[in-house]
Formats: C-alpha cells, structure tokens, sequence
C-alpha cells in the first residue's frame, strides 16, 4: 500500500506542476488531462478516507486533493458554459420586433452598412468580370481557340450568378444593389481590357491575374465577417471556392498555349 501511495504522490507532484500554469494555459491543452487527475484524486479520497495512509501523508494528499478538485470544478463551469441553452421566448419577442428589417436580426453582429458596401463593390467586380469574359469568349480566334472560349463563356456565366447572389444579398440586408453602369468600374476591383482575338495567352493571363486579385480581396472580407455574418461569410466562401477552381482551369490553359 505504501508503495501505491508513494506512485499516487509521484503522479500528483507532475499535476501540481501542471495546475500551477492551469490559468494560463488553452482549453485544448488541458481539457484531456484533468479528468485522469480527476480520477487519481477520487482514489486517493477512497484510501484517505479509510484511515489507510499515515496522517502526514494525508495532510499531503489533502492539499494535493483540493487542488485537483479546484481542477474539476472549473471543468465542470466550462462544461456548463459552452452547453446550448435557448431561450425561445426571448427569440420570438426579438422577432416580432424590427420587422422591417426584415431577414437582419439581431443575431447579426455585422457592421451592416459596411458589409453592403463590400457587397456592392463585389457586385461590380464580378458583372466586370462576366464582361471580361464574354467579350473574350465572343472575340478568342485561331487554333487553339475553341477549348478557350469554351471556358471563358463557363467563366463568365459563374462571374454573373456570384454578381446576382451578391446583389441578393445585398437587398436582404436592407440595402439597394448598385448596378448602376456609371458606377461598375469604379466600384470593381479588377479591370476591364480588350486584346486582339488571336491573342489568347493575353485574355488568358489577364483574366487569370483577375481571378488572383478577387481571390486575394474575398479571403481578407471572410476574415473580417468572421462570426458576425455567417450567411454572408459562407455566400462568399462558395463565390471563392468558384474563383480559385477558375484560376486552376486558366493556369492549365496558359500551359496549352504556343
């Protein structure tokens, strides 16, 4: 029985270490260990309180104990802390309220102002983008043509649904989409250009340098919606997702071209 004891001690001086930095340390770092010190406590309450061990062992184990059982007990607060509890009532009155904002609750944490802004200037960079395209899918000439502007044409009908999912959103969020002409190239963050219609490796890099520029712009506005507009967060993911498979197919394409 010493000799179980002594392994017991042994086991609580390395916890203790590791309960002395507890506070400092991440949720995942330590939310696998507590429950075997948990565990070695409850045995070691089981021996004490069967007056197996020598009265300064148990003064020992006593203060090792109660430090593991702060331990459990902090676990069970973040236990109870990230269980989902809804409150419906509370829902439906936030409902009934604000109806005009429609499909906006407060739920959303965004900056919605600043969010449809984003939005529109998507908006605009994608409707230049469907141009982009099919003015060169329209005009691409010569031998390797035909692959080429049959992706293109893909391109550009992808580029004119994310303009019209983005302006969607837009209006569920309360604001007016801006398709305005006037308005398209300054708002748009990538550039309309012509070449000649023989000149594919020109369309294709073009276009591939605009792909790289929205992709770069759609991963800096996921990151700052972040949690606070979901809807609008996964509208873009998807739109992303599109962009980069586009960036792929003209990168292959570029590597066809003599």
């Amino acid at each position: 029985m010493d000799l179980l004891v002594d392994r017991w001690i042994e086991d609580f001086e390395e916890n203790i270490a590791f309960i002395r930095d507890f506070s400092s340390l991440t949720v995942n770092s330590w939310c696998d260990r507590p429950q075997s010190v948990v565990i070695v406590a409850q045995s070691i309450c089981t021996t004490t309180d069967s007056g197996l061990t020598t009265s300064a062992e148990r003064r020992r184990l006593d203060v090792e104990v109660a430090a593991v059982r702060t331990v459990e007990t902090t676990l069970e607060d973040v236990a109870m802390a990230n269980q989902f509890v809804l409150d419906i009532a509370e829902v439906k009155a936030q409902a009934a309220q604000h109806m005009d904002r429609g499909a906006v609750t407060d739920g959303n944490q965004s900056r919605t102002s600043q969010v449809i802004d984003v939005l529109n200037d998507v908006v605009a960079t994608e409707i230049v983008c469907y141009m982009r395209y099919q003015r060169h899918a329209i005009s691409a000439a010569g031998i390797n043509s035909g692959p080429v502007a049959a992706e293109f044409a893909e391109h550009a009908a992808a580029e004119l649904r994310h303009a019209m999912s983005a302006a969607e959103r837009v209006n569920q969020l309360g604001g007016d989409p801006d398709l305005s002409p006037e308005k398209l190239a300054e708002r748009s963050h990538t550039d309309y250009k012509a070449f000649d219609d023989a000149d594919l490796e020109g369309m294709l890099q073009e276009n591939l340098i605009a792909e790289r520029i929205v992709i770069e712009i759609y991963q800096q506005v996921i990151r700052w919606l972040g949690e606070d507009d979901p809807t609008t967060r996964r509208l873009l993911e998807s739109i992303l997702a599109e962009e980069e498979e586009h960036a792929d197919d003209l990168a292959d394409l570029l590597t066809t071209i003599d």
